[in-house]
Formats: structure tokens, sequence, C-alpha cells
């Protein structure tokens, strides 16, 4: 019983690895021809952009990353706040609810900017195209929450599970 566990956490420990080296190699690559990965070669190759497609979503994405840049700021220092008053105060506190207001009002903001953002990239791409990458953004970004909102909502106690 004990050899499979073992062979299983070496098995794990070996994908880590490998996973971290290529990650660690491929930087080391670009780095080594003076390149940078270039963080939009996924959308280029994933949705077929062409050169012309390319640069307009390079434009788009170069004009929203300061405002991405900024809402994370904000969340970060909200959320930094709120661990600190959390932490001196407890969670029963007026300061605690208005900080989680704060929070939920930058992020929907956020969310927001962000819809935006991808409708107009979505735009940007040829028409099959566009609808798969804002079907894909949205589920990445905006749903992501959903089977965890649909568990909690169940109504059944026993879907209600707090991590260990």
């Amino acid at each position: 019983m004990r050899r499979p566990a073992l062979i299983l956490a070496f098995a794990a420990l070996a994908a880590v690895a490998l996973a971290v080296g290529a990650g660690w190699l491929t930087e080391s690559v670009c780095r080594a021809r003076g390149q940078q990965a270039d963080p939009l070669d996924w959308l280029r190759t994933e949705f077929h952009l062409g050169p012309e497609q390319l640069a307009h979503v390079r434009q788009l994405y170069d004009g929203y990353l300061p405002k991405c840049h900024s809402f994370c700021n904000q969340i970060d220092e909200l959320k930094t706040r709120l661990a600190a008053v959390l932490r001196d105060q407890g969670g029963d506190s007026p300061e605690v609810a208005g900080l989680l207001k704060q929070i939920g009002i930058v992020r929907a903001e956020c969310q927001t900017a962000m819809l935006k953002h991808f409708v107009e990239v979505s735009r940007a791409m040829e028409p099959g195209q566009g609808r798969r990458y804002l079907a894909e953004m949205q589920r990445l970004t905006l749903f992501s929450h959903e089977g965890f909102e649909a568990q909690m909502s169940s109504g059944k106690a026993e879907d209600h599970v707090h991590p260990q």
C-alpha cells in the first residue's frame, strides 16, 4: 500500500519539476536571444490571427494594460487594509463591511472594463474566432465562480462545504 503512494508522490514531483524546468528553459532561451516571450503569442496561435489582426489586438492590449494594473492595485490595497482590520478588529465591524463593499465595487468596475476589452479584441478577429475568444474569456474571467455559487446556493447543507 505504501509503495503506490510513493510512486504517485514521485510522479507528481517529477511532473512539477518538468513544468518548472520547461518554463525556466523557455525563459532562458528567450533571454539568451535578447527576446521576451510575447504575451500575445498564445492568442495569435489559438485564434489564428494574421499580422494585421495581431497588430490591432496588440494596440488594444497595450491600451488596456494600464487600466488592468490600476484595478489590480486598487483591489490589492483594499485587501491589504481588509486583512489588517480583520487581524486587529475581527470580522464583525462596520469597517470590514465597508471594505468588502469597496472591493466588490472595484471588482465590478474591473469586470466591466475587462468585458469591454474582450469585446473590442473579439471584433478584431474573424467572426467565428471572435465569438470563440469572447466565450472563452468570459468563462475564464467572469463566470469562473459560477460552479462555486451554484453549489453554495443549492440549499442543501451537504453542498455547503468549507475548506479544511
